[in-house]
């Protein structure tokens, strides 16, 4: 429950601040918007600690608008919990990082509510695809029986693609990918593949799907 408003939610949101006090904060949040709430209400209430999520955020006039959510717990003078904070900031011009923003967040609910290592890696495939909007999201495991073959174990958005393709992590051309360096030398790997000459071998496959 809303207990003290900002009077800068006029110019943001359009509501004056006392039509916001005494209401529930879930009911200005859009439905879809709701599970990215909860996770992250449940997080800063069991650690304590600030989290950040994207949120469709009801206005004066009906409609919703982007806005980047953050929640932190309060203190009373005594050091005991008194309530929570929650900041808006308006992200309408800021699409990428929103969209990290939802992937990250949602990636999180999947790591609570995870039984066990498939259902964690097919759930963040699907997030990454559903959430954050990318064409294809996928989890190798590098073999290493010497085929040195990276084998898919989960994957959403364009699958298809994985089967038109071999990827490997020596030191060959379809080891020399993104994907072959992330797990020959342990780092990230993030680069423009249109550009890049290592991709050639998959380059013509990527296009078509």
């Amino acid at each position: 429950t809303l207990l003290w408003v900002s009077d800068s939610v006029r110019q943001v949101l359009g509501w004056e601040p006392g039509e916001l006090v005494g209401r529930a904060a879930a009911t200005l949040v859009h439905p879809d918007d709701l599970p990215v709430l909860v996770d992250a209400r449940d997080q800063v209430a069991a650690t304590g600690s600030t989290r950040t999520a994207p949120l469709r955020i009801r206005t004066g006039r009906g409609g919703y608008r982007r806005m980047s959510g953050r929640g932190s717990v309060s203190y009373d003078e005594s050091g005991s919990r008194a309530g929570r904070v929650y900041a808006l900031r308006d992200v309408h011009d800021d699409s990428a990082r929103l969209r990290a923003l939802t992937t990250l967040s949602r990636a999180n609910g999947v790591l609570v509510r995870a039984a066990h290592e498939d259902q964690l890696l097919q759930g963040l495939c699907s997030t990454v695809v559903d959430a954050g909007g990318y064409a294809l999201c996928w989890y190798g495991r590098a073999r290493r029986d010497g085929s040195f073959a990276v084998e898919p174990v989960a994957s959403a958005g364009r699958t298809s693609y994985l089967d038109d393709i071999t990827v490997t992590w020596d030191e060959s051309p379809t080891g020399n990918g993104p994907t072959g360096r992330a797990i020959r030398l342990g780092t990230t790997q993030a680069k423009d593949s249109i550009d890049d000459p290592a991709f050639q071998p998959w380059r013509a496959a990527a296009q078509q799907h």
